[in-house]
């Protein structure tokens, strides 16, 4: 998803949990798309740190003007066309 919205022009953050290997990556690739994009740690179960987060994201970047929640279990991704072949 923040690849698409770096493709449509928006600048990104990309939170991550524990693989800083990876959002780092990904940042270096929208990077590349002449995007700005950041990196964070955040425990979002903690109110004070997503807060600080939030103010240190906005002082950088600006304020937001998409926020995109993902908080799910981690699953196989499938098209819709490959959903539909399966019934659902």
């Amino acid at each position: 998803m923040v690849r698409a919205l770096a493709q449509a022009g928006a600048d990104v953050v990309v939170r991550y949990h524990r693989n800083i290997d990876l959002a780092n990556r990904l940042v270096a690739e929208l990077d590349g798309m002449n995007r700005r994009a950041v990196a964070v740690q955040a425990a979002v179960t903690v109110p004070a740190v997503v807060n600080a987060r939030r103010d240190a994201m906005v002082r950088q970047l600006g304020p937001p003007g998409i926020i995109v929640t993902n908080a799910v279990f981690q699953y196989p991704w499938e098209t819709r066309a490959g959903a539909v072949q399966r019934g659902l």
